[in-house]
């Protein structure tokens, strides 16, 4: 608009700097300008006769409308441009759903290791990455709108140097529906990209200058470049991670393994082109490369006798077994490979203004290769002692070519008071392109039955169509009202589609757990709504309360047929669907995300119950003789009371401090107290899970930052970093009788105490 008289002008040219994107105003003054990356730019607006203005710091979100209105002086003549800070309103009306956004600066600062240590800063979220009550799997991560995942084993597929990522959305609630794959949450990051000139920066850290136990005598080297590659339309970046530890058990570990034990390799590398009609064609890599020993405690003497003893040579029992296992991984040996091919394609188009269609499809190719060697001693579960039992034997080897795909419809009207409706329909498939073994269950007397494998059927195609809606009101011109409900879906890990299903397994009878390529999806309903009011120039409150139900949770039934081959008398066990589980919760958040000092303050009220909290849970009853519970019971990451807190101070020269404090009641665990691992030492006592909890939890970190003074570097900034800086001893687990770390005193029953990291960053 003209800055002098207010009315609108026509043809005004508006810019993105650093891109080739931009457009015209309207005979409104209106402009929209599609399609922009994600990510923080200088917006340039410029009329012939009027001062050309440029606001900084304009953020654009994922899915989100960045709303700038620019005010052009009047200039007869030609005379310097303006140049305005752009600050981002405390209230957004066009929001339907809950999300969190960590941008570049906010990584840096944070005492974290890792992007996925941020999504437990999160109102309802967990330090192990749980999302409103969800299993960890249930969230999807993406890297510039391409999943990374292990689609094997669950979970995020690779980690990202935090130097790498620009900006990173955690949405935990009301996701549109051009995302799929996921019931809890959507982790999306936005990479840094290359500019106009090229930059350097070194970060060093070390935790081992102060001594003390608690160190892991980690190494850490951070290094990322950027900068042009010739011309303005072609750049590069890079950024790559590596660190070197000796973890927190190197007492022990340097008397068996040359350090460093563990060796972590985390990278990302991308060219980008901007192309012609505003588009942009990006090459990207993304490596993570981990190296690592394990060992286990173990004692081959009698522990209350002599420490020697003769032994017989005559073989007297044919069976191995495993005893005084602490913790850890048992002898296993695996070669994975998962390749995915992706072809994806999104359409945005403006049907009238402020009304957005967005739709896209995608389909995927994989190539999953499995061989895994794993012989398990029937473990404890629920904290059981220690037994003499037979193992169990879960190897497999698989290979197969599945293929999935979706398509999306996202529809989103703004109207002229605030008011947004958002419209969505979301088609997912799955084509496991693998056969089934056709079982016969032949009764042989009433309470028994032998198993006949009578041929293989074909696993079906599976089809989910999930709706998504979602709307916002402002209350007033400080509070704003949204709501939203949606129906999600994820496919099962393949691991569990297939594995135990090859003629070695079949035939032979080796594997005591069995695939399912007919499992369904997971799905959930989840439902949320949320009120937020700003309470100063300065500060955000909001309230808001979710529930989700979710059906078809996978677990594993067991069977015991009469002439059963599979692990001796146990039978084998196969992947079904069939557990519920819900959750249902309050989050309250005051946040001031401006400021000499500034940060946020949540509290979080949820309880989350299911039948199943593993997808193996199935056979750990069975082989315990527990009955499967068929009453829902907390799940062991229900945390009912969590308070979470990160705050930010500026202190005088550029120094800054960070701290990010939270603590939590107590999580569940099953108190069954028994000496041999059956009985229960009180006869009356039944066995139900999850039926005491923890003693609650406390965590404090800090991150200290001062800039130094160089000659060399543009910049230079020395970092200490406290891990529990109150040295406070929160309990991990317990076993079944409640004692800490169980019979053998196991230490990694406590989380680590104080550790201190002293760290240096360069720029240039």
């Amino acid at each position: 608009t003209d800055a002098a008289n207010g009315q609108p002008l026509i043809g005004a040219n508006v810019l993105v700097i650093s891109t080739r994107q931009g457009t015209t105003t309207d005979t409104s003054g209106f402009y929209r300008i599609l399609n922009v990356r994600a990510g923080t730019y200088d917006v340039q607006a410029s009329m012939i006769g009027y001062r050309p203005v440029t606001t900084t710091g304009v953020v654009v979100l994922p899915d989100r409308r960045a709303e700038l209105s620019v005010q052009l002086p009047d200039s007869p003549i030609q005379m310097e441009a303006v140049e305005v800070v752009l600050e981002r309103p405390l209230i957004e009306t066009d929001v339907t759903g809950t999300a969190y956004r960590v941008d570049a600066g906010g990584l840096t600062d944070l005492p974290v290791d890792s992007f996925q240590d941020v999504i437990g800063l999160q109102p309802s979220t967990t330090v192990a990455g749980h999302i409103r009550g969800g299993k960890v799997r249930e969230t999807i991560y993406l890297v510039d709108g391409l999943p990374v995942q292990d689609v094997i084993e669950g979970g995020a597929g690779a980690d990202l140097p935090l130097s790498a990522i620009s900006q990173m959305t955690i949405q935990t609630g009301g996701f549109d529906a051009e995302y799929g794959d996921a019931l809890s949450g959507v982790v999306n990051i936005i990479s840094r990209s290359g500019g106009d000139e090229h930059e350097l920066s070194v970060r060093l850290a070390k935790d081992d200058l102060f001594g003390g136990d608690e160190v892991s005598h980690r190494n850490e080297v951070e290094i990322a470049a950027s900068g042009p590659l010739g011309t303005r339309d072609l750049s590069y970046f890079s950024a790559s991670n590596l660190v070197f530890s000796d973890t927190r058990w190197w007492q022990d570990a340097q008397h068996f393994f040359d350090s460093p034990v563990r060796k972590e390799l985390n990278g990302l590398a991308k060219v980008d082109h901007d192309a012609v009609l505003g588009g942009r064609l990006t090459g990207e890599l993304i490596y993570s490369l981990q190296r690592w020993r394990d060992y286990e405690f173990s004692w081959r003497y009698n522990l209350g006798g002599p420490s020697a003893a003769d032994i017989d040579p005559a073989p007297f029992d044919y069976d191995f077994y495993l005893l005084y296992v602490v913790s850890g991984s048992r002898s296993w040996w695996a070669d994975q490979q998962q390749r995915t091919y992706t072809l994806k394609t999104d359409l945005t188009h403006e049907l009238r203004q402020r009304h957005i269609l967005k739709m896209g499809a995608e389909l995927k190719q994989y190539d999953i290769d499995a061989d895994l060697l794993r012989l398990e001693p029937q473990t404890t579960f629920f904290g059981r002692p220690l037994v003499f039992a037979q193992q169990l034997n879960y190897s497999t080897r698989y290979h197969y070519y599945p293929r999935a795909g979706s398509a999306y419809l996202q529809d989103r009207i703004e109207g002229a008071s605030g008011t947004t409706l958002s419209f969505g329909v979301r088609l997912d498939f799955l084509d496991p392109r693998a056969e089934r073994p056709a079982i016969e269950l032949v009764p042989t007397t009433p309470e028994q039955y032998d198993e006949e494998v009578t041929g293989f059927t074909s696993a079906r195609i599976k089809y989910h169509v999930s709706p998504r809606l979602g709307a916002s009101f402002p209350l007033s011109d400080r509070s704003v009202f949204f709501v939203n409900f949606g129906e999600y879906v994820q496919f099962p890990l393949f691991d569990h589609l297939y594995s135990g299903l090859d003629n070695v397994s079949l035939r032979g009878g080796v594997n005591v757990l069995r695939g399912n390529p007919d499992l369904l999806a997971e799905k959930t309903r989840a439902f949320e709504v949320s009120v937020r009011h700003e309470l100063s120039e300065e500060m955000v409150g909001s309230v808001t309360y979710f529930r989700k139900e979710t059906r078809d949770q996978i677990d594993a039934r067991t069977f015991v047929p009469t002439n059963s081959r599979i692990a001796g008398d146990y039978g084998f066990s196969e992947f079904v669907n069939n557990p519920t589980a819900s959750t249902r919760g309050f989050e309250f958040l005051l946040s001031r995300p401006r400021g000499k000092v500034r940060g946020n303050l949540s509290y979080a009220l949820m309880r989350t119950e299911g039948l199943s909290e593993s997808e193996d849970q199935g056979i750990n009853l069975a082989q315990w003789g527990f009955p499967v519970a068929n009453t829902p019971f907390p799940l062991s990451w229900d945390q009912r009371h969590t308070v979470k807190a990160d705050l930010t101070m500026d202190l005088p020269g550029g120094a800054q401090v960070d701290f990010v404090w939270q603590t939590h009641s107590g999580r569940p665990y099953t108190f069954f107290p028994s000496a041999d691992g059956f009985t229960a030492d009180n006869p009356t006592q039944p066995f139900i899970p999850n039926n005491r909890r923890l003693p609650d939890y406390s965590l404090l970190n800090l991150k200290i930052s001062c800039p130094l003074p160089t000659r060399w570097a543009d910049g230079l900034t020395g970092t200490l970093d406290v891990r529990n800086a109150t040295d406070a001893l929160n309990v991990r687990w317990v076993d079944s009788s409640g004692q800490v770390g169980g019979e053998l005193a196991d230490p990694s029953a406590y989380y680590s105490l104080r550790r201190v990291l002293v760290g240096l960053r360069a720029q240039f």
